[in-house]
């Protein structure tokens, strides 16, 4: 079994069985390979994030023969898309890379197309203007593979650019003058794919469909599509309960078919033709998140068609920002909201009728960490609630905040009261209502148990200091995710409690101590220097300041490096 290193774009990659994924990459010089990669999925250590798509770095791989699989061995991270300075560019990787994979013909020799992917992630970390360097890349994909005609239609402006683009370097995109209607123009004029490409196989959409249930838990899209007499369908169902996610991707040979499936008759449900352009509001971001961080919830179908339901998206009209009907909440929506709600008969009627009576900071309590949790997502309207978003409301709570014993044995009237009102604001007719408050009492029943539970305790402790119930949810999750970078979610011990307590200032220097104590120490450097350099950084990503030490580690982290080594490559540039 021959065996090759060599430097590599990921391109996309798929589960493979309960551990392994299979590997679509491209290398510098043996073209594009596909390649199993044991035990990916089980442990991230071996692979990290160097296998988002991609992704470049010099990957070691066994060749067998008669084998259309090769075994990829590592991924040597060199440079991650995550490390883009703009969040907006990270939808474009999928993107790239998806074009890649459809233009490169199995172990075909490929290097000019390897180092266009290449540039594109070193273009993206610098911060390049990302349409920009989208009609960059698209210019050169096409000239590469021979098939490129520029359109005598253009303007001068667009011939300008494309002038530029045959000599420049994508880094210095963001130098040129280049009107944003020039760029809209060239996509809108056909450059990408030109107008006699895009005949060839291009699916032409047609209507689109949108299902939902009357909580808004979840919904599923349905667009169909045509090129010649050859008509289908894409579907994409999405989980609402949360930040909206894509859970189930398809596409359908017979549209009709898929159409009435969906229609349904339930009265918990709603079906209503929609327009392409919004169709593309609702799936660009689910589908989106899916790519980058849900691939494991996804089936095997799912995953493999995904990157084409993402390309049949971009085919779909994009939606006017004033005139697409998103709206977009603020904290000051969702504190009238929790107002409404204290001056209605249905807190009143509750709290009353509560065992003990629920004082007034209990009750706003509830209603404030309730009507919160809509703040995850601009465009959801405050309070909405349903019968599995119930669930993950108590979640939140459990995962959030430390609890007084009032606010604990208010717990069941104040969401009863919350959730009746929710429901009536709502506009939920009176059976959705019943069907909703059937599924209370399991939901109310099963709240103590979860925030009990020693993971909720972890949870909680890391916003211990700043959980309020007025707080903004996305502001909560971010302190989250900086703070586990500065101490690790700890384990639970034999007694089933954590073991150890993140909020307290010394029990992380002792956690610290004991990660550091067997670290290799640089020329010159004592045990108790490094330890104490390591606390100080350790410290500062706790607190948020200064915050140029959270944007570093958070760099390295999308680079693929570990927190342990991330706090180490700090220590080392200081």
């Amino acid at each position: 079994m021959p065996a090759y290193t060599s430097d590599a774009l990921i391109l996309r990659s798929y589960k493979l069985g309960e551990s392994d994924r299979i590997v679509v990459f491209l290398t510098r010089d043996r073209g594009k390979k596909r390649g199993v990669a044991k035990n990916a999925r089980q442990s991230r250590r071996r692979f990290g994030g160097a296998l988002e798509p991609l992704t470049c770095g010099r990957v070691g791989y066994l060749e067998r023969e008669r084998r259309d699989l090769v075994r990829l061995d590592y991924v040597e991270l060199i440079r991650s898309p995550l490390s883009a300075a703009d969040g907006d560019a990270l939808g474009y990787a999928s993107y790239f890379a998806e074009l890649i994979d459809e233009w490169s013909p199995e172990a075909d020799p490929n290097e000019p197309l390897f180092r266009l992917g290449a540039s594109m992630v070193e273009a993206m970390a610098r911060a390049v203007p990302i349409e920009r360097l989208a009609r960059y890349f698209e210019y050169w994909l096409l000239r590469l593979q021979g098939v490129y005609e520029s359109g005598a239609h253009l303007s001068a402006g667009a011939k300008a650019f494309l002038a530029e683009a045959r000599t420049c370097s994508p880094f210095t995109l963001g130098e040129l003058t280049v009107a944003s209607g020039a760029l809209r123009e060239l996509t809108a004029g056909g450059v990408y794919p030109p107008d006699w490409v895009n005949d060839i196989g291009k699916p032409v959409p047609g209507q689109a469909w949108r299902r939902r249930d009357v909580y808004g838990d979840d919904e599923a899209i349905a667009v169909t599509y045509h090129y010649g007499e050859t008509k289908f369908a894409a579907l994409a169902m999405i989980d609402l309960t949360m930040v909206p996610v894509a859970v189930t991707v398809g596409i359908a040979a017979d549209p009709s078919t898929l159409i009435a499936s969906l229609e349904g008759n339930s009265p918990l449900e709603r079906w209503e033709e929609i327009t392409p352009a919004q169709a593309r509001r609702h799936l660009d971001a689910p589908l989106i998140r899916a790519a980058i961080g849900g691939l494991g919830e996804l089936s095997s179908t799912s995953v493999s068609f995904l990157p084409t339901v993402r390309t049949y998206v971009r085919r779909l009209p994009e939606a006017d920002a004033d005139a697409s009907g998103a709206v977009t909440y603020t904290t000051a929506d969702r504190a009238a909201a929790v107002d409404d709600f204290l001056a209605s008969q249905h807190a009143a009627q509750e709290g009353s009728a509560a065992a003990a009576p629920l004082d007034a900071q209990t009750l706003r309590f509830w209603a404030q960490a309730l009507t919160g949790y809509s703040g995850r997502v601009p465009g959801e309207p405050p309070a909405q609630v349903g019968p599995r978003k119930l669930l993950a409301l108590l979640g939140h709570v459990a995962n959030t905040f430390t609890l007084t014993d009032e606010q604990r044995a208010g717990m069941r009237p104040a969401v009863t009261a919350w959730t009746t009102w929710a429901a009536s604001r709502q506009g939920l007719d009176k059976e959705a209502t019943a069907h909703l408050l059937a599924t209370l009492p399991k939901a109310l029943d099963g709240f103590a148990g979860s925030y009990d539970d020693s993971r909720s305790a972890v949870s909680r402790a890391y916003l211990r200091d700043v959980a309020s119930p007025a707080a903004d949810v996305t502001h909560l999750a971010s302190v989250v995710t900086r703070r586990s970078m500065a101490v690790a979610f700890p384990g639970i011990d034999e007694a089933g409690q954590p073991a150890i307590d993140v909020a307290d200032p010394a029990a992380r220097a002792s956690a610290v101590a004991a990660e550091f104590a067997s670290c290799q120490l640089d020329a010159a450097q004592t045990r108790d220097e490094l330890i104490g350099e390591a606390t100080r950084l350790v410290e500062q990503l706790w607190s948020g300041e200064p915050a140029a030490t959270w944007d570093t580690v958070r760099r390295l982290a999308s680079e693929g490096r570990s927190r342990h080594d991330a706090i180490h490559a700090l220590m080392k540039s200081r």
